[in-house]
């Protein structure tokens, strides 16, 4: 199955750091493109589900936790919703 289908919409990189901070519980602002996940106020395995929920309600991206699991960063995520790819 296919992480992502060709005719979904994108995520604008605001709109995706938005949803991760709401998901993530955190105040707007706090969670940026290079921050590295496991040093996120509050991370722990539960998020990596939530984020999954997440991405798969917001941007129709299918996920499979073994690939969520190798997730280090916030643009890790990002390249799987196809943050802002035309």
């Amino acid at each position: 199955m296919c992480a992502q289908s060709e005719a979904q919409e994108h995520m604008t990189e605001e709109a995706f750091l938005q949803a991760m901070e709401e998901t993530l519980q955190l105040p707007h602002g706090r969670v940026g493109m290079r921050d590295v996940l496991r040093d996120l106020p509050n991370w722990d395995s539960m998020r990596i589900l939530d984020l999954v929920f997440m991405l798969e309600q917001k941007n129709g991206a299918a996920v499979k936790l073994g690939e969520a699991a190798r997730w280090h960063t916030v643009a890790d995520i990002a390249r799987l919703a196809g943050v802002g790819h035309e």
